[in-house]
């Protein structure tokens, strides 16, 4: 998605699944879809992401809850949810929604993140998470969210 096509489906307000990733926690390696190396300002194949490379993304005022989300995730599995910002290699900032599930191996570790949808800008779709994320935080799931001015 480029990124003006990007900053279109923002200001359209609907919400919109723009990609995914996967993390595999043994070898702390990353895989980004094509369109969320774009929506971070890269070509696909441009880099290799890693987590130091995804938290110099994520806005200033976001970067130590994304971290903290990041080894909640990593340690603890299961379901989650996270809004936070991105900035791309522009400094445009994007907000989105991550949707995602920590699996575990044969020994109960976790061991892989995968996140199939990360939707990108809709007030509708942040308000609708948010209950999702009271929902999933009754049940056990590990969930960290937080709203913004």
């Amino acid at each position: 998605m480029t990124n003006e096509r990007m900053r279109g489906v923002s200001e359209s307000g609907a919400p919109h699944r723009v990609g995914g990733f996967r993390y595999s926690r043994a070898e702390d390696e990353w895989e980004w879809s094509d369109n969320v190396a774009a929506m971070h300002g890269y070509r696909p194949g441009e880099v290799v992401p890693t987590t130091e490379l995804l938290l110099s993304h994520k806005h200033p005022d976001d970067r130590q809850y994304v971290s903290q989300t990041l080894d909640a995730i990593r340690t603890s599995g299961g379901p989650f949810s996270s809004r936070q910002r991105i900035v791309d290699t522009n400094g445009v900032t994007r907000s989105v929604v991550v949707v995602g599930q920590s699996d575990r191996d044969d020994n109960g570790e976790v061991s892989r993140v995968r996140s199939p949808r990360i939707h990108h800008g809709c007030r509708a779709l942040i308000a609708s998470t948010s209950m999702s994320i009271e929902a999933s935080n009754s049940a056990g799931g590990v969930v960290r969210s937080r709203a913004w001015q």
